[in-house]
């Protein structure tokens, strides 16, 4: 005789099913904060790899000009930006662009090519185009000309701001990377606007590998600035996230490092003129020899200006 099954015996009580969702509940909370971590390494990584590559970039760039890239181009025509445009796969942008007018009367489309490359996967993803500083004052017009953004920038020095990236003042930057020449063209009034400006022909490297007297791998030549999450895509002071190819503005490109100018740290920090990251792990930058290099923001700020300072002769102390 078969017996029968009691119905009663089949399935879950009420207390086990609770009990289940439980342990899987438990189980998610650990693994989450494992499955953001490994994210975030990957991100961290991506980073890493972009910097790599715009530094192999820069060592082509030095290749076919005899020179560093600069800051900036002046009279408006470009930045650094600009220049690596041939070295990373974006010819068809280089081609494009017109080097005797100034940003602002560039094709929207040149202006508008947000690099992948150039932008840390943490933070955001292309295309990053730029809402409101790219104005153009002439004609008393103000309007907004928008361009893509970055998250890197080039080192112009440890700190003394006061001087900008005119290796010509008294008091030159003291990184490796600055402003195009020659001298005549920091008077604005030389510089054309809305007419072609042929004297662009003339901009040329103002620094080389050579005036890195400290040696490649102990300056760094560009790593991630330092931006707020509130100011992302907005131009105007004092966030300073406009077009990484309208050279108006020197904190969009370029940023100082030591006394004064420490790591930033996060998303809600203003920049002050600053490298900064938002990964946990340090802010990274590609140093002159191309190699990539996590800081960590509790370094001394005297030992990080002696890295952006690319011949003070002072000695860097391992590890950092």
């Amino acid at each position: 005789m078969v017996k029968q099954r009691d119905p009663r015996a089949c399935g879950f009580t009420l207390v086990e099913l609770l009990v289940v969702i439980a342990i899987i509940g438990i189980l998610v909370a650990m693994l989450l904060p494992a499955i953001q971590a490994a994210r975030e390494a990957a991100r961290r990584m991506q980073c890493s790899s972009h910097l790599k590559q715009l530094g192999l970039a820069i060592h082509n760039f030095h290749d076919s000009n005899n020179g560093l890239i600069s800051t900036r181009l002046p009279c408006r025509h470009g930045s650094w930006a600009n220049q690596l445009w041939p070295f990373i796969e974006e010819r068809a942008a280089a081609e494009g662009w017109h080097p005797e007018f100034a940003y602002h009367f560039q094709p929207e489309e040149n202006r508008v090519v947000s690099v992948s490359i150039f932008l840390c996967p943490t933070r955001r993803s292309p295309p990053q185009i730029s809402e409101d500083g790219d104005g153009y004052a002439g004609g008393g017009t103000g309007k907004h000309f928008p361009g893509a953004c970055a998250d890197y920038s080039v080192n112009v020095g440890d700190g003394r701001e006061a001087v900008w990236d005119f290796p010509w003042r008294h008091e030159g930057p003291t990184g490796p990377i600055v402003i195009a020449g020659p001298p005549e063209f920091e008077d604005p009034s030389l510089c054309g606007g809305t007419m072609p400006d042929l004297r662009y022909r003339y901009h040329r490297p103002m620094t080389d590998f050579r005036d890195v007297t400290d040696g490649l791998t102990k300056t760094f030549f560009m790593g991630e600035k330092q931006l707020e999450e509130a100011g992302l895509r907005k131009g105007l002071a004092p966030y300073d996230d406009g077009s990484v190819y309208n050279p108006d503005a020197l904190p969009r490109v370029a940023r100082w490092a030591g006394p004064g100018h420490a790591l930033g740290r996060g998303p809600t920090e203003p920049h002050n003129n600053n490298f900064g990251s938002w990964h946990p792990g340090g802010c990274l930058f590609v140093m002159g020899d191309g190699s990539v290099r996590a800081i960590s923001p509790e370094i001394d700020t005297v030992i990080l200006g002696r890295l952006a300072n690319c011949a003070d002769g002072l000695s860097i102390p391992e590890p950092l």
